[in-house]
């Protein structure tokens, strides 16, 4: 749980999350599609916004 909880943290920093005045129908700005390929490398990924809003939700529930 700790370990999921620093994820979070990371990734709601501003390094990660997209600026609110770019209006796009992303969150995160840094994603990674396909990693072995390397396909789809530093780019926003509709699942990879799923992920994170799944972390938030477990994160969440577990309280």
């Amino acid at each position: 749980m700790e370990y999921s909880k620093k994820v979070l943290k990371t990734l709601k920093s501003d390094a990660y999350l997209l600026p609110s005045e770019i209006e796009a129908p992303f969150i995160l700005k840094h994603s990674t599609g396909n990693w072995p390929k390397k396909d789809e490398m530093d780019v926003s990924i509709n699942y990879a916004d799923y992920y994170f809003l799944e972390l938030m939700l477990r994160i969440k529930n577990k309280k």
